[in-house]
C-alpha cells in the first residue's frame, strides 16, 4: 500500500537540506563576532522554521516541533549580545533537543513509505547532516562542562571546530589535527563513526537501490 506524503512534508525537505548545506558552508566562516553570529542564527532560525514544517504530518507534531524550535532559537539569539557559558550552555542543550526531535520525525516519515521518491532521498541526506549538528554540538557541551575534552594542534578551539570534527568523525576521515581526549568525548566519537558507517550502508543505500529499481520498472 502506498504511503501518502504529507502536503506540509512535500518541499520542506529540498528547503530543509538546502538550508543545511547553506549552513555548512557558513559555520566555520561565521562562528566569531557579533556579525557573524548573528548571520548564523538568521540561517539557523530558517533552518529551524523548515525543519519543523518538514517534519509535520499533522497539527500536534507541527506544534510539538514549533515549541522546541522557539527555546533553541531565543537562546541562540541571546548569545549572539550575552556570550556567557550559561547562555551557551542553554543554546547548545535546546539546540540539541530540537534537532533530535527533527531527525525523528524525518527518520518516521523516510522509513514509513512504501515508495522512495526525490522527498525521501532529501530527508535521508539531510538527516545524515542533522547527525553531524547534533554530535557537534554536544562536543561544543562537552567541552563547555569538561575543557579540554576536544583537542586540536593548534591549540584553543572556536565553536566551528566542534562541527569539523564531528563532520570528520562522522565521515570517517580523520585528518589528526583533531582528537578526543576525555573519555566521554571518545565514547561520543565511537559512536558517532558507527551510525555514520550504517546510516551510509543501510538507510541510504537502501532508498537510492530502491528508488533505481523503481524507475527501471517505469
Amino acid at each position: 500500500m502506498k504511503v501518502r506524503v504529507p502536503a506540509t512534508m512535500r518541499g520542506g525537505l529540498r528547503a530543509l537540506l538546502a538550508s543545511l548545506v547553506v549552513l555548512l558552508v557558513l559555520f566555520p566562516l561565521l562562528d566569531e563576532g557579533l556579525v557573524g553570529r548573528g548571520v548564523l542564527v538568521i540561517v539557523s532560525t530558517a533552518i529551524g522554521l523548515s525543519g519543523a514544517y518538514a517534519a509535520s504530518r499533522n497539527r500536534r507534531q507541527l506544534a510539538t516541533a514549533l515549541l522546541l524550535a522557539m527555546p533553541s532559537l531565543a537562546a541562540r539569539w541571546a548569545f549572539v549580545f550575552v556570550g556567557t557559558p550559561a547562555v551557551r550552555g542553554a543554546a547548545l542543550v535546546t539546540s540539541i533537543v530540537f534537532y533530535v526531535y527533527t531527525i525523528l520525525l524525518i527518520l518516521d516519515y523516510v522509513l514509513g513509505t512504501d515508495e522512495v521518491t526525490g522527498d525521501e532521498i532529501y530527508g535521508a541526506v539531510s538527516v545524515y547532516i542533522l547527525l553531524g549538528f547534533v554530535w557537534g554540538l554536544a562536543y561544543g557541551l562537552l567541552d563547555l562542562l569538561r575543557p579540554g575534552s576536544i583537542r586540536g594542534v593548534n591549540g584553543s578551539l572556536r565553536p566551528g571546530d566542534f562541527m569539523y570534527f564531528s563532520f570528520m568523525t562522522l565521515m570517517t576521515v580523520g585528518y589528526g589535527d583533531m582528537s578526543p581526549a576525555d573519555p566521554i568525548a571518545r565514547s561520543l566519537a565511537i559512536v558517532e563513526a558507527m551510525v555514520g558507517v550504517i546510516f551510509i550502508a543501510v538507510l541510504i543505500g537502501r532508498l537510492v537501490g530502491l528508488h533505481a529499481g523503481a524507475r527501471r520498472r517505469t
